[in-house]
């Protein structure tokens, strides 16, 4: 994502915005390719094919990640001197390492519980263990399939505000909202 950023300085924000959907559109797809893969080929398979399916996913995306910006010292940079400076949280006022743990602490309250939407429908169901892929209990991984969706609209929409607003003041209003 951090490679997106680089390469538009007009509306950095909204193409921030749209890369970012496609963790929403991943949140939409991979629930529903786990269900589907549990009832035909079991757990092991389930997660070992997601696993390939990632890797494949994630080779191709590292083959086109191209940095706008040469290195420093051209090709003698190490891997070292491409980790962030831990001076950018020292401001002197301190907002913005405040803004970054606020964001991990609210990214941890939400994604954690989403995590656990399908198991709270099939308990609050009451669905057997035997039910747990099949019939009512289908549901309950359309339900994460339906929040990630919907989280593909406030990405964009998070994007474009940041490009309006400014990304500091979106982040400080998204926060507040979150909680």
């Amino acid at each position: 994502m951090g490679c997106v950023a680089r390469w538009f300085m007009e509306r950095r924000g909204l193409a921030t915005g749209i890369a970012f959907i496609g963790g929403g559109f991943g949140g939409v797809l991979f629930p529903m390719m786990i269900r589907s893969l549990l009832l035909q080929v079991g757990w092991g398979w389930s997660i070992r094919i997601l696993g390939f399916v990632l890797l494949v996913l994630c080779a191709i995306s590292a083959a086109f990640c191209r940095s706008r910006v040469p290195p420093r010292k051209g090709a003698a940079t190490t891997w070292r001197e491409t980790l962030p400076d831990p001076r950018i949280f020292m401001d002197g006022t301190g907002a913005m390492a405040v803004t970054t743990a606020g964001l991990l602490l609210t990214d941890m309250a939400y994604f954690i519980p989403i995590t656990y939407v399908p198991s709270y429908y099939i308990d609050r169901q009451r669905l057997s263990h035997e039910e747990a892929l099949t019939g009512p209990a289908a549901f309950a991984y359309q339900l994460l399939a339906i929040l990630n969706a919907a989280s593909c609209v406030g990405r964009y929409a998070a994007g474009d505000l940041a490009d309006r607003f400014g990304r500091y003041n979106t982040m400080i209003v998204s926060l507040f909202l979150c909680t």
